[in-house]
């Protein structure tokens, strides 16, 4: 259990749902027209290590059966810990059909002190293999991940390697925090040594790197044809629609906003769109090709 996180001891040990139920309603959705599955959980690695050990599923049979489910588009998987992240998840991510290569790996920080301080099971070093494996066996994959910054006992110079970190690996998103002390946690314990003011400047920081980042990445969209999910209007807006790419997980990540299209465009639509312009979370663009009621041709 990481020291930070208190979701343990407010929902309690992992509970694991038999396979077949998984599939079952994976199914169901679909036959209600849902076009993306997300599967999520505290610690999605550790699906079936709960169950009977005379026919345990593992994660990677989750992912290849969800990959089967007909009539579903998208599967995509979140939360993934580095510290269980192995060849047999990466060999099922490879060989799929309709899991998307988006990878949710939070990581939380660079330095090797703080990761053993967090109780994250995992080095920097092994960290930095970890991402540079996914981008060699999985081309073209989607990387995530979330910091911490302000962790009782963070130095500027272990703040300083965390940025060098961020900034090598280049992640297509990133959400930083700042340490909260959790009451029942083994973190509560240390003393949190780190001002407010100046875990809020480490924030504002790192996220300015990313942005940075961000930015470019977007920017080398512009011109090209991708292939967007149609969610519908944007919350701000009833006069635009807004959809996603693969590489758009739903809530966490940047949204594709349609300055024109064919007549109206249901929900679970897919289309084809001219990215004309990129900021750097979201992008704009105009369809381009007729749509796909439903799923993909």
């Amino acid at each position: 259990m990481c020291a930070f996180c208190a979701i343990p001891a407010i929902r309690g040990k992992f509970q694991s749902r038999a396979l077949e139920s998984v599939v079952a309603e994976a199914r169901m959705l679909a036959s209600q027209g849902v076009r993306e599955l997300n599967v999520i959980s505290q610690d999605t690695l550790s699906y079936g290590k709960d169950l009977p050990a005379q026919a345990r599923p593992r994660i990677a049979d989750l992912i290849r059966a969800l990959d089967e489910v007909e009539s579903v588009d998208w599967v995509r998987f979140l939360y993934l810990y580095p510290s269980a992240l192995g060849d047999d998840v990466i060999d099922a991510f490879a060989g799929a059909k309709r899991v998307l290569r988006y990878l949710d790996v939070p990581l939380q920080h660079a330095s090797d002190r703080l990761l053993r301080a967090m109780k994250r099971g995992v080095t920097a070093e092994r960290q930095r293999r970890l991402v540079e494996k996914l981008r060699a066996r999985l081309p073209g994959c989607v990387l995530r991940t979330t910091f911490i910054v302000g962790f009782p006992g963070e130095s500027d110079r272990q703040f300083q390697t965390l940025c060098s970190f961020a900034r090598d690996a280049e992640f297509d998103h990133v959400g930083v925090f700042t340490y909260s002390e959790e009451k029942g946690t083994s973190a509560a314990d240390l003393p949190d040594d780190v001002p407010a003011e100046l875990k809020e400047e480490r924030r504002a920081a790192l996220m300015a790197i990313q942005e940075d980042i961000a930015a470019r990445r977007a920017q080398a969209l512009v011109g090209r044809v991708v292939e967007v999910l149609i969610d519908g209007p944007p919350e701000d807006s009833d006069l635009l629609l807004c959809g996603r790419t693969e590489g758009q997980a739903p809530e966490i990540d940047g949204r594709v906003i349609l300055t024109d299209a064919p007549g109206p465009l249901n929900p679970g639509t897919f289309v084809q769109v001219r990215i004309d312009e990129a900021h750097p979370y979201d992008l704009v663009g105009a369809v381009v090709e007729p749509v796909h009621a439903g799923h993909r041709p």
